[in-house]
């Protein structure tokens, strides 16, 4: 009697071994990527934010504000309102804390109030700037109804 009972562990064991090798080893339909966790975002975010600005979409919105039309844009960097090195540390300052909050309003329960009132700051003190036109960017980058919830104007913004 014991003999039947132990060929039956045995058996079952041997069954559940086999099930467990061919599901670990059973080739999936297709690669999944894996997700793309918070801190990855953020990473993405802030390289694309920070990237330089494009020419072109410089140069249209150049054109747009003085009132100009067709004419054609050249290839060449965009040119920007220098600042005094003081102004341009402060600048720094103040496009890295946009970044941050940023970051910070893609959170539950965060908002984007504190990144949107330093992009305010940002553009106010420092219109016609390689920083105004990020923070514009950034700006334009957060979701439709927040822009409406803090009345972001199409002046405030740049969507790529």
């Amino acid at each position: 009697m014991d003999n039947f009972f132990l060929k039956i562990v045995i058996g079952i064991s041997v069954v559940v071994a086999a099930i467990v090798l061919a599901i670990s080893f059973w080739p999936e339909s297709k690669p999944t990527e894996p997700q793309k966790g918070f801190y990855d975002v953020v990473r993405e975010d802030r390289k694309r934010l920070s990237a330089e600005p494009d020419v072109n979409t410089v140069k249209k919105l150049q054109q747009r504000a003085s009132g100009q039309q067709g004419q054609p844009a050249d290839t060449s960097k965009p040119v920007f309102k220098p600042l005094a090195p003081e102004e341009e540390l402060h600048a720094q300052q103040l496009l890295e804390y946009a970044l941050s909050f940023r970051s910070m309003g893609r959170l539950p329960k965060v908002n984007y109030k504190p990144m949107i009132d330093t992009c305010r700051q940002i553009i106010e003190l420092y219109p016609d700037s390689e920083y105004a036109y990020k923070a514009k960017r950034i700006l334009g980058d957060i979701p439709a109804n927040q822009r409406r919830l803090y009345n972001v104007t199409e002046d405030e913004i740049i969507v790529e």
